[in-house]
Formats: structure tokens, sequence, C-alpha cells
């Protein structure tokens, strides 16, 4: 998935984003465009110092497990969880196109080329200057069920209407 987008943020956390994206591949449908428009929220961002510190208290709450395996296992990811700068919740519509056409022998058919999804996710940023590193999970879910999969009986076909997605990236920020 590639996208080029604006967000807008307030003091309080809230804001926007709105921007153009392409995928590659849906449910192997080639080429699908969107316009992704979501509210947002977003955590305090933190300084170096303080994502430091956050990490070594994350990592130290996890030292009292009994296992050595739970231990190593809690303070990793207490120590990486709490290196972020930020983290973004987001819920908002993408109206879309889908241009392709489904791969050769697959199953999924295009039902109708419009789609429209309903996107509920969020995005942790690791910030260095003006650079983020973005991991991104997100669930989405099709209400007019633009693709369908064909179930092999009597020619039965199924909407696919849930959909998951997880990216990462690297942004800029101006």
């Amino acid at each position: 998935m590639t996208t080029a987008g604006y967000g807008q943020f307030y003091s309080s956390g809230l804001g926007f984003r709105a921007g153009l994206q392409w995928t590659s591949s849906v449910a192997t449908v080639e080429h699908a465009f969107g316009l992704p428009l979501s509210v947002v929220w977003r955590s305090p961002s933190r300084t170096p110092s303080e994502r430091v510190y956050s990490g070594a208290a994350g990592a130290m709450r996890g030292y009292g497990y009994s296992s050595l395996d739970g231990a190593v296992g809690s303070l990793l990811a207490g120590f990486l969880m709490n290196l972020f700068s930020d983290i973004e919740f987001y819920g908002g519509v993408t109206p879309g196109w889908i241009a392709g056409t489904p791969a050769p022998g697959s199953k999924t058919n295009v039902r109708t080329p419009f789609t429209l999804t309903l996107d509920a996710g969020m995005c942790i940023n690791y910030s260095i200057w003006r650079f983020d590193i973005k991991l991104m999970p997100a669930f989405h879910f099709d209400p007019i069920g633009s693709l369908t999969r064909s179930t092999g009986t009597g020619g039965a076909e199924t909407p696919m209407r849930w959909f998951f997605s997880f990216a990462g990236g690297l942004a800029f920020r101006f």
C-alpha cells in the first residue's frame, strides 16, 4: 500500500487525516485506489529521554516474573513498547475504486468496482528528527460487499466484508 496524506492535529490531540492511497493487491484483486478520511486522536509526543526512562520503567515492571522465559519476554516487550514517541487511534471511511481484475484461478470476484470501507486502527510512531517509523494495524469493514468469494457449491458467492491490514513505513513530517 502506498499513501500520500495530510494530517492536522490540535492541542487536545484530536485531528483528522485525508489522503490518496494505492493498494497493489486486495484479496488477489490488483490495483485498488482509495481516499481515506479519518478522525484521529494522538497521544502527546515524548522526548527521547522520556522514552528511555519509560522503557526502563516498563522493563522493570516485568522483572518480577518467576520463570526466566517470562521475565525476558516481559522485559523486552516492556522496554520496546515504551520507546515509541506517540500512538494514534483513528476511525473513518475510505471510498474507493477497484481498477484491476482477480488473479487467474482466484476464487475472488469483483461484484462492483466502487468500494467503501469503515476503518478503525492505530498507528505506533517512533520519531527520529522529522522522520517517523510507523507500525499500523487496522480493521476494515465493507458494508456494500464489493468483493465476493466463490464457495464452489452451485456457484454461490459470499461477500468479503471484513479485512485486516498491517502496514509499516517511513514518513517525513514537514
